[in-house]
């Protein structure tokens, strides 16, 4: 199939893949039961949720001593229950999942009627403290998702402060590049800034690709014949070609070693490289990553096609100055034999 794209590269190719769910083509949805429950699915997903578990259990277990440390003291069970709120607040603070923050207030309930109303060490309790639960219960849940909310508000302006320095770093860069390769290299090494990845890039000429340069990231050197193959090279043609992104993780040639993202030069129809990124399979590209590697292809793009105008205009120029002086050449030799034929012709009358 891919020495079939790589020979006939004028023939259009479709691939039609099996009706198969990609976990990680799963948007990833904060604060749901659904979402929690597909990350457990893998082995690492199992590891980070027995881990959570075993945190928010710890700060609860914690809670629920330095209560009974206060009760020791004779200090007003309500300091409990602003301890209990502690805990939760601790639990929102170092996870991010919504429903950690559930299991924590929930648990805080449990413990609380447990260990510090009568009859101790059951679940049955007072009606008294019924309104008490409830409350509990529904004031942790409020601050639990006050204190997610603007944790994420926090991540998501540090994320764009973080965006905006590097875009502005590459511009600043991409400015300042004297040649087409110095951009290539500039655009590669902000972009493992980003995702620490090997990195193939293809230069487009006379609307073909040139052979392309790998940028290795800790990986042997065998492995530059691997991102170098014809099969590799045949979908970055089609991804060149069709203006669109094939390759691993895509619907369109899944079992390739890279991501292959065409770049765009002044508009969207004119594809002036592409790139191929080597995804882990334990690392996915997630969403702010892709919108930031996107951005820069675009200014890599606008700064390719600006570098091309150049050194057209510059051969131009070159072309019009070699006009100049062939002119001046040859005005300079007509005169030259002018001259003499003059002086000949006077002599021949006299």
């Amino acid at each position: 199939m891919y020495q079939i794209g790589y020979l006939l590269p004028e023939v259009d190719e479709y691939v039609i893949n099996s009706a198969k769910t990609n976990l990680n083509q799963v948007q990833h949805l904060n604060g749901t039961f659904l979402t929690h429950f597909k990350g457990s699915l893998s082995k690492s997903g199992s590891k980070r949720m027995a881990k959570n578990m075993l945190m928010v259990s710890s700060i609860i277990l914690g809670s629920t001593v330095v209560g009974e440390l206060l009760i020791f003291a004779q200090v007003p069970l309500v300091n409990v229950v602003l301890v209990y709120m502690l805990g939760i607040m601790l639990c929102a603070i170092n996870l991010k999942d919504q429903v950690y923050g559930f299991l924590s207030a929930f648990l805080a309930v449990i413990s609380f009627n447990l260990f510090f109303t009568k009859p101790y060490f059951s679940l049955s309790s007072s009606p008294v403290y019924l309104l008490t639960f409830f409350l509990m219960l529904l004031v942790s849940i409020i601050s639990n998702y006050w204190t997610l909310k603007l944790k994420h508000q926090v991540q998501y302006n540090s994320n764009r402060v973080y965006q905006t320095e590097v875009l502005l770093e590459t511009i600043r860069k991409l400015q300042q590049a004297k040649l087409s390769t110095d951009i290539i290299d500039t655009t590669v090494q902000q972009l493992q800034k980003i995702y620490s990845a090997t990195m193939v890039f293809y230069e487009c000429q006379d609307s073909k690709l040139l052979q392309p340069k790998i940028y290795l990231l800790n990986q042997s050197q065998s492995s530059f014949y691997e991102f170098s193959s014809d099969n590799e090279k045949a979908i970055a043609t089609w991804a060149f070609k069709n203006g669109q992104e094939a390759g691993l993780t895509t619907n369109t040639l899944p079992q390739a070693k890279c991501l292959y993202l065409p770049i765009f030069g002044n508009s969207p129809s004119s594809v002036v490289a592409v790139i191929g990124l080597a995804i882990n399979s334990k690392r996915s590209l997630e969403i702010f990553d892709r919108n930031l590697i996107i951005s820069i292809l675009d200014e890599c793009g606008q700064a390719l096609s600006r570098m091309r105008i150049l050194n057209e205009k510059r051969k131009a120029e070159i072309k019009s100055h070699q006009e100049k002086l062939r002119a001046n050449l040859l005005r300079g030799i007509s005169h030259d034999l002018r001259t003499p034929l003059k002086i000949f012709l006077v002599v021949q009358i006299y």
